[in-house]
């Protein structure tokens, strides 16, 4: 091999090197959203952020504070003393009229900052009123109606805004869910009963310890394959083109999705007429799934479900599926199926703007 060889090959080395690092730099720019491999994740579903409760099933660790890490960021996550990610309360400190909040996961805040959860985006844009968000991950909406029960503040309610998610109709219909024992509301004839309470307390809440730091991996820290952003989305990329963007048909249960679907429209109902009582007005919020915002070939959008509910009880209804389709910035993470801060700042505007022509 010559010497003009070896300068090309050498050439074309450190031009792939640079190209590289230019589209990384890009990457990290314009889509900075980085990955975090399984030694690092702690997502905490036991203990330092989540406690056993008889009533919800699970309820916030108060006043505590814990790192949050999935595969796509990693958190500080604070509860109040009511142990809500939201902010302390003071009962009768102002006459502000209160919006309520309900919810699971994406109103939670999952795999976002404190300041970049649309509730406090809004808190921000609405300052005459004062909000709190009583959501927790993995909530369904009955979860939702026994956590605004027990919410008790001593001030005007104005607005409850029920953030619906398309496994809110499992969940609902569940005894058991995400590792997790929760209640469950049943139809007896035409009356709303609860079920599955006390709810059973099983052995990871008795044995759940505070989150562990993961052992050292030289591969995670050292090389920046692992830690590339553009490396990361072009396996996304690849990985919809064989899974996420088909949509494996499954043979649908008529009466098992109806059963799912009359409960949960009694549940909305508890709901509002709950809301009404406290002389508040509901709005139900359909969350928009990840696979329609991808375009998920064969992926018929919920929304139709929840909103023939809310029309057939006079309900406020929010579909935020039309904000979402208009953007062009990234608002799901690659590898989760949550809004990253784009998708939350999306959320906030479509909320504030719905709401503004109420209030």
């Amino acid at each position: 091999m010559n010497r003009i060889n070896v300068k090309n090959i050498l050439l074309s080395i450190v031009t792939a090197i640079i190209c590289f690092i230019v589209i990384e730099a890009g990457y990290r720019i314009i889509d900075p959203f980085p990955y975090f491999s399984k030694w690092e994740q702690d997502e905490s579903e036991h203990g330092s952020l989540l406690q056993y409760d008889a009533g919800l099933g699970w309820a916030g660790v108060s006043n505590t504070e814990e790192s949050f890490v999935t595969c796509s960021a990693k958190i500080i996550t604070r509860h109040n003393q009511s142990g809500f990610r939201d902010i302390d309360h003071k009962k009768n400190e102002t006459k502000k009229e209160a919006i309520v909040f309900l919810g699971d996961s994406f109103t939670w805040g999952y795999e976002v900052n404190f300041d970049e959860m649309f509730v406090n985006i809004l808190r921000k844009d609405l300052p005459d009123y004062e909000i709190f968000n009583l959501s927790h991950r993995g909530y369904g909406t009955d979860q939702s109606l026994l956590a605004f029960r027990q919410w008790d503040h001593m001030r005007p309610l104005k607005l409850t805004i029920l953030m619906f998610c398309e496994n809110d109709f499992d969940d609902n219909s569940s005894t058991y869910r995400y590792k997790k024992h929760k209640p469950r509301y049943e139809l007896v004839g035409d009356e709303l009963v609860l079920t599955n309470t006390p709810v059973p307390k099983d052995r990871q809440w008795s044995e759940a310890n505070a989150v562990k730091e993961r052992p050292y991996s030289f591969k995670e820290h050292a090389c920046i394959i692992f830690k590339s952003h553009f490396i990361h989305d072009m396996y996304y990329r690849i990985k919809n083109l064989y899974a996420v963007r088909q949509c494996i048909a499954e043979e649908p249960d008529p009466a098992g999705q109806r059963e799912k679907y009359i409960l949960t429209g009694r549940i909305i109902k508890e709901l509002r007429d709950e809301v009404f009582r406290r002389r508040g007005r509901l709005i139900v919020a359909a969350i928009p799934s990840k696979k329609e915002a991808l375009k998920t070939i064969g992926y018929i959008p919920y929304q139709h479900d929840i909103e023939k509910i809310c029309k057939s009880m006079d309900i406020d209804y929010l579909d935020l599926s039309g904000y979402f389709k208009k953007t062009r910035r990234r608002a799901y993470y690659r590898l989760s199926s949550h809004w990253n801060r784009y998708g939350n700042r999306i959320a906030s505007d479509a909320i504030y703007k719905h709401i503004k022509g109420v209030l």
